[in-house]
């Protein structure tokens, strides 16, 4: 068997973090996507692994995988998820496959089953939105009825993750049209070639359904819904304090979970953590810094001084949350400096720092869900991170900016002093207040001098 691992798309739908990285090493619960995945298959197989990315990402993604035994990167520029899967078919003639997408997040109990089951299977989940917003899938008697992409109505109910195929899938792989076939009458399609239309090619497919979790991250409200849930998952398997070689727990913090620090990490004085707590290496944890809950953090990080991080939160590595600063729910990625008197909710991008007094709102007066564009297009639906900031890699805001619920701010960008952002910013633009000033003289006299 090979394992193939689709990774090679551009993100287009995950503003603001499509600009620099693949969006399979973005991280949840402080591990990258991608990495979810590879490590479960490698407790269950020996199998090897090719993961299909784009020539930009190589790089990276060799570095997160080093040590996941028998993996190769194999860098392409496709059109589509069928020819990516038909370039890391390559010219061996292996008997079964196992396929999977880089950004989707499966459940170790179910890619057993997947791996357990005949050729050919599709791995289903059932959707847990619209199905106008995926490749989805009807299910009749334990088989694939129709696909469908983008589907109005209620027909589809169930969205793909994984699929194990026989290497007669080639043939139909090579026969996909550049195009998505299965939509209806006034659907517009892109010109790429999918892998889910090569399934109507190759007979009758067993329906595997997913008894486990399963997160699809196609956008970015996506990762904050997978990273709370992995957090927590994390965060609970702890049944005992974990201390690594030079670690330690001050004799004034109050720990109601358990803690996991890795090593030379320290959490110390008056420090209060009403929760679990996992931690890597090198990252100090002092001077009466509260945790509302679970919270995952990476290596070299420093959160001190009565700053407050509640339940879900995961901060990456190299990050600095200092003096009063709350985070109300969210992901850090690395290298993120929030120094004093912020408030936020949302999802940082690496490189960024964010000014003192910088703040969020996460709830609209009139009560109505926030909504939520994406390439031009208003999402269907409600989803309950929607109300969340989300700003990409290397954003700086200056003190007492301010970001109003489901704001999205572009990698690159400059928010100045007292900016007051109400709606999504691209790439590389700086924004900032122009003030209207009077003067006039005071002095003495106005006092009846």
């Amino acid at each position: 068997m090979l394992i193939i691992v689709l990774a090679a798309g551009n993100g287009a739908k995950f503003f603001p973090y499509d600009a620099t990285v693949s969006k399979t090493l973005r991280k949840a619960a402080d591990i990258p996507l991608l990495l979810w995945n590879v490590r479960a298959l490698r407790s269950l197989t020996d199998a090897p692994i090719r993961v299909m990315v784009r020539s930009q990402d190589a790089g990276a993604v060799r570095t997160v995988l080093d040590g996941c035994g028998e993996t190769q990167v194999c860098p392409v520029e496709t059109s589509g998820t069928a020819e990516s899967m038909l370039l890391g078919m390559g010219e061996d003639e292996y008997e079964e496959y196992l396929v999977l997408y880089g950004d989707t997040v499966v459940d170790p109990g179910d890619l057993h089953a997947l791996l357990e089951q005949p050729s050919p299977t599709a791995l289903v989940y059932p959707l847990r939105e619209s199905a106008r917003n995926h490749i989805a899938c009807a299910l009749a008697d334990g088989v694939l009825g129709r696909v469908g992409a983008h589907d109005r109505g209620g027909a589809m109910t169930h969205f793909f993750a994984g699929f194990r195929l026989g290497g007669g899938f080639r043939s139909a792989l090579e026969r996909t049209p550049s195009y998505f076939p299965q939509v209806k009458v006034g659907v517009s399609v892109p010109c790429e070639p999918y892998l889910e239309a090569a399934l109507s090619g190759c007979g009758p497919i067993r329906a595997l359904e997913g008894k486990g979790w399963c997160f699809d991250v196609d956008k970015p409200w996506h990762l904050m819904e997978a990273n709370a849930f992995l957090v927590s998952l994390r965060c609970g398997a702890l049944r005992e304090n974990m201390l690594s070689p030079g670690s330690r727990i001050d004799s004034t913090a109050q720990v109601d979970g358990y803690v996991s620090l890795g090593r030379g990490s320290v959490l110390g004085k008056n420090v209060r953590v009403y929760g679990s707590l996992v931690v890597g290496e090198d990252t100090v944890i002092d001077n009466g810094a509260v945790f509302m809950g679970n919270c995952v953090i990476g290596n070299r990080c420093t959160v001190r001084n009565y700053c407050q991080i509640y339940d879900g939160c995961a901060i990456g590595d190299d990050c600095v949350v200092d003096h009063c600063v709350e985070l109300l729910g969210g992901i850090l990625m690395d290298k993120v400096y929030l120094s004093h008197y912020g408030e936020f909710y949302g999802c940082i991008g690496s490189y960024s720092d964010l000014g003192a007094g910088t703040v969020c709102g996460t709830l609209r007066f009139d009560d109505r869900e926030t909504p939520q564009q994406v390439n031009g297009r208003r999402e269907p639906g409600e989803h309950p991170f929607f109300s969340a900031t989300y700003l990409g890699d290397y954003v700086r805001t200056g003190v007492h900016a301010i970001f109003m619920p489901g704001a999205k701010v572009g990698s690159g960008s400059i928010i100045g002093p007292g900016v007051i952002v109400e709606h999504d910013v691209p790439h590389g633009v700086r924004l900032s207040v122009r003030q209207a000033l009077e003067q006039d003289s005071w002095g003495p006299e106005r006092y009846g001098w």
